[in-house]
């Protein structure tokens, strides 16, 4: 079992635009009989990875592609933002909207975005600029180690109930070409980095 959803992808070919469909697989339970529910989101990704690799089958036109979505750190997650262009697409009424550019230069809508808890309370994972390594920091004891703590391993499990889903519904602006204003209460992009990066600097 597996978590996923469907993309529709513009695909520019000159002046033409092509439609089709893909799969993305972003989470799993099981995979091929094995139970992988337990395993680091990390682990869980590599063995995804993998099992989609398998599967795609780029010749095969006619069949719906499965692809693994680009997971974005809190540390990278300008580079979202700095993907999103304006584009006039078909059924759009000649009136441009908000698309993510993909690295193989295809176009989606997306409608929000999903932020997954992937370390467990009470550690929280961070990067040192002086070691180069990733760190597990306990927020109980203060107490931090380079090696992953078993019980900071989020399940498969710990990921669905504690991820959020920041949906942009109209009035929520986060590129700079939207004619939204931003909406007294909705969460748009420059209250969101703000809050980023408020966090960072704790």
């Amino acid at each position: 079992r597996s978590r996923y959803y469907n993309l529709h992808y513009l695909s520019l070919q000159g002046k033409g635009q092509y439609r089709h469909t893909s799969v993305y697989i972003i989470d799993a339970l099981f995979l091929c009989g094995d139970d992988i529910r337990s395993l680091s989101f990390e682990k869980r990704q590599e063995k995804l990875q993998k099992f989609v690799k398998a599967l795609r089958k780029t010749t095969r036109t006619d069949l719906i592609q499965l692809h693994m979505p680009e997971i974005f750190s809190m540390e990278r997650v300008e580079q979202i933002f700095e993907r999103l262009v304006m584009r006039v697409g078909k059924s759009s009424a000649n009136k441009p909207r908000l698309c993510y550019k993909t690295d193989s230069g295809n176009f989606f809508c997306p409608t929000g975005m999903t932020i997954i808890q992937t370390v467990k309370e009470p550690w929280i994972r961070g990067h040192s600029k002086s070691t180069g390594l990733d760190y597990w920091y306990n927020i109980h004891n203060r107490r931090s180690v380079y090696e992953c703590p078993a019980d900071s391993i989020a399940t498969a499990r710990d990921c669905k109930l504690n991820s959020l889903h920041w949906s942009w519904t109209d009035g929520v602006k986060v590129h700079p070409d939207q004619k939204e204003n931003g909406a007294t209460g909705l969460l748009d992009k420059e209250k969101f980095m703000d809050h980023i990066h408020k966090i960072r600097q704790q």
